[in-house]
C-alpha cells in the first residue's frame, strides 16, 4: 500500500471546545473527527445531554482533523484515545506504522448497506466529455487527502481500468467544501464528494456522478472507531459508558421523529443552509448501525480488494483487530 506520509503528518488538528469540565480523576477521551455529521464525535458535541456518563466516568475532548488519515499518527503517539479509521487507514496503520494493538471498537459510518446509498462518489461536470473512467487519462482527480478512503476509491477504480497515478492522471488534495469550485472552475476534472456537501443543490445541478463509492469498493465499512488495547484495558468501564452514550446519540439522530431537530442542530453546527440537509439521516445518507456494531464482513472485503489490486501488501484478518465487547455490553444496557 502506498504509505501515508507518516513523518510529514504533524499538528493538523483543531481542538473543538465542547464545554466539558476536565478532571484529572477521570480518563479523558480525546476523539478525532473529520466531517459532520459523518463523525459521531460531532453529533455528541451537538447534543451533549445524550451523553449521560460524560464528566461522571470519563471526560470527552473532540479533536478536528482534515482527514481520517491524519488521525493515525496522533493515535499511534498517544495524543488521541479514539480515532476515525477508514479501511485504507486501517491497512496503513497495521502495515506501515505497525500499530498491532489497534482495536476496532465501534461502527462510524457505512455505505451501500441496508439500502443506504449516501451520494458519495466522484463527480464530473454535467456537460463534460468524460463518459467513462478511461476518459480520465491525462486529467486531474481531486481526493480528500492521500491515504484517505477517497484516495483509495479513486486508485482502485482507476486501476480496474488500467490507469495509474502519475503515469495516466494526476491526484490533488482538497477539502470537500472546495470540491465544487475545483470542478466548476476546471481545476480538476473529477472530484470526490460525500455528505453533506453531496447534497448541495448547485453542485448537483452542475455535475453528474461518474462512479460511486460502492462502484469502486462494493458495500463499504467506510469508517470505524479505533482505540489502542492498553488504553481499553486500563479504562474499560469508562469505555463501556462512552459506548453507551455513543449508541444513545446515534439512535437519537437517526430516529425519524427527531429528524427536524437533528437537521436544525447540524445546520447550526456546520453553518450550512438547513434546506440542503434534509437527506441526512435517511436512506440517502450513510448507514449507522443502531448498536454501533461495524460490518466486519464488508470491512474484510474492502481490505481484500485493496490487496487484490496490489495497493495493500499483506492479507489482514480484521477479526484479529476487533474488540466489540464494549459496544455489545453497552447495547445490552439500552434494550
Amino acid at each position: 500500500m502506498k504509505a501515508i506520509r507518516w513523518a510529514a503528518i504533524t499538528a493538523t488538528a483543531t481542538f473543538l471546545t465542547a464545554g466539558s469540565a476536565w478532571s484529572a480523576d477521570l480518563p479523558n477521551i480525546r476523539m478525532g473527527w473529520v466531517t459532520s455529521p459523518g463523525s459521531v464525535a460531532s453529533t455528541m458535541s451537538m447534543k451533549p445531554d445524550l451523553a449521560v456518563h460524560r464528566d461522571k466516568t470519563y471526560t470527552f475532548e473532540p479533536v478536528h482533523f482534515a482527514s481520517s488519515a491524519l488521525e493515525l499518527v496522533p493515535l499511534a503517539s498517544g495524543q488521541l484515545e479514539i480515532a476515525d479509521v477508514s479501511y485504507s487507514g486501517l491497512a496503513s496503520a497495521i502495515e506501515n506504522a505497525h500499530v498491532d494493538d489497534l482495536r476496532i471498537i465501534a461502527d462510524e459510518i457505512q455505505d451501500g448497506i441496508n439500502g443506504h446509498e449516501n451520494g458519495s462518489g466522484f463527480l464530473v461536470l454535467k456537460d463534460s466529455p468524460i463518459k467513462r473512467v478511461e476518459d480520465l487519462k491525462g486529467k486531474v482527480v481531486a481526493v480528500l487527502t492521500l491515504g484517505s478512503a477517497t484516495d483509495m476509491q479513486a486508485r482502485v477504480m482507476m486501476r480496474k481500468h488500467k490507469l495509474e497515478d502519475k503515469r495516466d492522471y494526476s491526484l490533488i488534495e482538497a477539502q470537500f467544501a472546495n470540491m465544487k469550485s475545483l470542478l466548476i472552475e476546471g481545476k480538476a476534472q473529477l472530484v470526490a464528494i460525500a455528505p453533506p456537501q453531496a447534497f448541495d443543490p448547485d453542485l448537483r445541478a452542475a455535475s453528474r456522478m461518474l462512479f460511486t463509492e460502492s462502484d469502486a469498493m462494493g458495500p463499504t465499512q467506510l469508517l470505524i472507531l479505533g482505540a489502542r488495547a492498553p488504553f481499553i484495558k486500563a479504562n474499560r468501564a469508562a469505555m463501556v459508558d462512552f459506548a453507551e452514550d455513543l449508541i444513545r446519540t446515534v439512535r437519537w439522530f437517526t430516529d425519524p421523529k427527531n429528524h427536524e431537530e437533528a437537521i436544525t442542530l447540524v445546520a447550526a453546527f456546520t453553518k450550512q443552509p438547513k434546506e440542503n440537509l434534509y437527506r441526512l439521516f435517511t436512506k440517502e445518507d450513510n448507514y449507522r448501525d443502531q448498536n454501533a456494531e461495524p460490518n466486519l464482513t464488508s470491512l474484510q472485503a474492502n481490505l481484500d480488494l485493496q490487496k487484490e489490486m496490489g495497493i495493500q501488501k499483506t492479507k489482514i484478518d480484521v477479526s484479529r483487530y476487533a474488540d466489540l465487547s464494549m459496544v455489545h455490553e453497552a447495547a445490552a444496557r439500552l434494550k
